[in-house]
Parts: C-alpha cells; structure tokens; sequence
C-alpha cells in the first residue's frame, strides 16, 4: 500500500488580510506626521480688550504676508485683560524673541495722520515686529505702533522742547513751508524738565539740516500790534490746525553733515529762533516806527521787521534793529538807502493809505547801514 508524502508549504507569517489595515495605518501616520509638521506655533499675546479681534479671522501680519491667525480669546484670570491664542508660521519661528513686539493695526483719522484704512476692507489685524533675545510664547501687545528706526530710509534726529504744545505724532516737520519729515514719537526727558520730540527727516531732504539749523514750533499764531498796526505770523495753515514744526538752515550748501540722534533745541516761534540778518539802522526819528511791527519792504514783499529801537548815547538820533530775511542778502550792501513810508491825506493827495493800517520800511529812510 502507497502512503503519499504530505507537502510541507511555509506559510507566510502576514496574511493578505492585513496589508490594507497596514496600508490605510501608514496613510494615516504619514497625513499626522506631516500635519504636525505643518503646524504653526502656539503663541499668547495679552492686549487690554479684544475689540475688533476676531477667532479664525484676525490675522497677524509681517511686511504686508499674512504669518498667523488669532485661534481663541479668552478673557484672563484677574479679569483685567484678554488673552489672544494665535499660531504662527513655523517659518517665522527666529523672530518669536522676547523684545518681540505685537500691535493692533485699525483705522484712525486725525489732523495729522490718516492710517489702517486698508483694515476697512480686510478688518482687523495684528502687527508683529521681530525683536532679539531669548525665544518666547507669551507676549504683551503694545498700545501703538512702536518707532521703527530705519537708518538707511531717513535722518532720525531729536529736537529738545521746554513743552510738547500742539505738537503731536505725525506732525509735519517744514522747510520753507513744504513738508519734508514727520515727528514720530515724543517722551519727557530724563530729568523731567522738557520733552524730547522723535522726527524722522525724508531722504531727499536730510541734506537740508547742518548743526547750524534753527527749528521752531509753527503750530501757533504770532501776534504783535498796538495802536499804529499789527503783525501776524504763522508757517501755514495746515501747521496752525495739526501742529508742525519749521526749521531755518542759513547755509544748505555747507559741508558740515549731521548724524542721526543729533538733538537740536525747538524755539517757540520764528522770531525766538533768531533766523535771518540782523542789521542795524540809524534814523533822526523813532517816530510811526514800532518794534516788532514795522515792517521793510522792497517792491512790496516783506524782507524784514523792526524787532528794536534804541537812542545813540549822543541821543541825536535812533538805532533800529532790523531782522532781515536770509534771501534779501543781496539787497543788503554798502549804500542801500531806506525811507519811511508815511501816509498823505489832502485834498489833491492820497497816498501811502496802507500805513494807515502799519508803518511800514520799505526799501530805501537815508541813514547808515550797518550789518
């Protein structure tokens, strides 16, 4: 009788049973893994209140690219606060330090500054600003836009004020009535005895201030009269209603070159700021001359004011000091002559009627001329 041999086969130890749980686990493991690589960090950042701060909408925003979103707000536990959970891009993990700066951009209309407007239509967001030092998860928001001082886009230099005045963030800084910088910021001092005012000069106009400009406040009005007249002077209109200040520079083409961080001592007007030609005038009389009212004039532009008189010792005659504007240099030599413009009424004369309004210097009273 035949007795078969019984085949012996190896049985493989993974039945095919398995491959697609094993398949559908490595499909899985492989999705978590790269979700956990995608992932952005988890920061805090605590802000006074949450108005205008939306879960899932808010965005945080670095040089114009959206790096995170606001996931929770909560409010703290001494509920004087509110915590903002965001997540941030890994790629932006370098510039989590602990100077790190996080600020509410909205909109805001004033007489110096319009800014934010674009969050009209995007809403709301939170700017980051990188700072250095050890990383960090938890912030404190700022409550404004911090100065960023960007020494290659400018000339950043103090300007040293007894009083701050109608000066304000975002008022224009004048040369000659056009504007060429802002203030960004003001602090008091270290002593607390004035305020240092933060101004940002544009680069085509850095050139404009040397050591030897002289800066003033042209937010205010400048009024001086009396019986015979009256003066006013401000730098312009724009600087009367949002604060500004003007600076005088008497020789732009100097070599002299200012650093930034150069402080610079703010006058409380054009005429405290002592810029211009300071000449003096000899005249028999004083009389219909005014300090700080008359005015010299030259083919009907003003190029000067009476800002002192005076007698001689001898007191035969009166020593008019005159501030001339920097542009009549020219018309200041040796010879120019000068007369009192007084007005005529009679019968068959009217003349010089618009100093019945002021006296008036213009250009030519015989006299010495002396600068």
């Amino acid at each position: 009788m035949n007795i078969a041999k019984p085949v012996v086969t190896r049985k493989l130890w993974l039945s095919g049973i398995w491959l697609l749980p094993l398949l559908s686990a490595l499909v899985g493991g492989w999705v978590l893994y790269q979700s956990m690589i995608e992932k952005g960090i988890e920061i805090s950042i605590l802000f006074d209140n949450a108005e205008g701060i939306r879960e899932g909408k808010t965005a945080i925003i670095y040089k114009g690219v959206r790096i995170g979103v606001v996931r929770e707000v909560h409010i703290s536990k001494n509920l004087k606060q509110v915590k903002v959970t965001a997540e941030i891009q890994r790629e932006a993990k370098q510039a989590l330090r602990n100077t790190t700066g996080f600020w509410l951009v909205k909109p805001k209309v004033s007489l110096t500054e319009i800014t934010g407007l674009d969050t009209i239509v995007s809403g709301n967001y939170i700017r980051m600003n990188p700072g250095e030092g050890k990383a960090q998860r938890e912030f404190i928001a700022l409550d404004r836009a911090p100065i960023l001082e960007d020494y290659s886009n400018g000339l950043y230099i103090d300007i040293v004020a007894d009083r701050l005045g109608s000066v304000s963030r975002g008022s224009k800084i004048y040369f000659r009535e056009i504007p060429v910088g802002e203030v960004l910021d003001y602090e008091l001092a270290e002593a607390q005895n004035g305020v240092i005012i933060k101004v940002r000069i544009e680069p085509r106009y850095a050139h404009l201030v040397k050591e030897s400009s002289r800066f003033w406040n042209a937010s205010g009005v400048s009024i001086k009269g009396s019986l015979t007249g009256f003066s006013v002077h401000t730098e312009s209109l724009t600087a009367l209603i949002a604060g500004g200040i003007a600076f005088y520079t008497p020789d732009t083409d100097s070599i002299d070159i200012v650093s930034n961080d150069t402080s610079f001592k703010l006058h409380s007007d054009f005429d405290n700021a002592k810029v211009g030609i300071a000449v003096t005038i000899s005249s028999e009389s004083a009389i219909d001359l005014e300090e700080g009212v008359t005015e010299v004039k030259y083919d009907a532009f003003k190029i000067g004011v009476v800002k002192k008189l005076s007698y001689q010792k001898t007191g035969e005659n009166v020593i008019a000091d005159i501030m001339f504007d920097p542009r009549a240099a020219e018309l200041l030599k040796t010879g120019t002559k000068f007369w009192l413009d007084t007005p005529t009424l009679s019968l068959t004369d009217f003349s010089g009627l618009k100093s019945l309004r002021r006296a008036m210097l213009p250009h030519e009273i015989p006299g010495l001329l002396s600068p």
